[in-house]
């Protein structure tokens, strides 16, 4: 899967993001309606796009490695603080 662009983990009851890390080529990634807390582990440097709508995400960081990221969807969640320093979201 080293060539994979689009992946989808919706739906699945996650609990945290971890072994993304391979998926170098990866533009778009879709975690939505799990049941994340954090966002962590994302260290995807061609990501443009993720979705993690409807999860328990209560603090925004850890974006700083997604230099691409240019969609970023975290409706429906628990947001309480937003620490975007570095970069305009």
């Amino acid at each position: 899967m080293t060539n994979l662009q689009h992946l989808s983990l919706a739906e699945n009851y996650l609990t945290r993001i971890q072994n993304l890390d391979t998926m170098r080529t990866l533009t778009s990634l879709c975690l939505s309606d799990n049941r994340i807390k954090r966002l962590e582990n994302l260290n995807l440097p061609q990501l443009v796009n993720l979705d993690v709508s409807y999860n328990k995400i209560a603090v925004l960081e850890n974006l700083s490695k997604l230099k691409k990221l240019e969609n970023l969807n975290l409706s429906y969640n628990l947001l309480t603080e937003a620490g975007v320093s570095g970069k305009a979201y």
